[in-house]
């Protein structure tokens, strides 16, 4: 009897299929889509609220404090390549068990949305991937892949 091997994108912490429901936000030109299960709510991001980190990948934007700790904010724009203004509003992301592990840079508030017919992840390697089919410039962020890379 042959046994499956699940890929990434049919992965539990991935999310990732058509017909699912997720939460989408605008970065520049991107449009990036994430979990809803992962997704805890919107903030607005004031100035002064982002306090930088030397020698930190070019995606972390710096450190935000939520629920009185430090949560780093991440650029899902700068991890696909692209430039953004500074954003104005972040996405709270928390493992379904477990509180608030990172803050998503976005340009306002996001819309719930279903993953497209025939929407396949062009590439299955790293935190944030393209999405082939259906919009133009769409991002799938995989929170269960960020969370385990900011856990090491």
């Amino acid at each position: 009897m042959n046994s499956l091997v699940p890929t990434a994108a049919e992965s539990p912490s991935s999310g990732f299929k058509p017909g699912a429901v997720v939460l989408c936000i605008r970065r520049g030109n991107l449009s990036v889509l994430l979990p809803r299960s992962w997704v805890r709510g919107m903030r607005e991001l004031p100035p002064g609220a982002v306090t930088p980190l030397p020698r930190a990948n070019r995606w972390v934007l710096g450190l935000v404090e939520e629920d009185a700790r430090p949560v780093p904010l991440l650029d899902p724009a700068i991890g696909a390549g692209a430039t953004a203004s500074a954003p104005l509003a972040a996405v709270l992301l928390a493992a379904p068990e477990r509180g608030t592990f990172a803050l998503i840079g976005a340009d306002g508030p996001g819309r719930f949305v279903s993953i497209p017919e025939g929407a396949s992840l062009e590439d299955e390697r790293g935190w944030i991937n393209r999405v082939q089919g259906g919009m133009k410039a769409t991002w799938w962020l995989d929170a269960g892949r960020l969370a385990a890379e900011l856990e090491d």
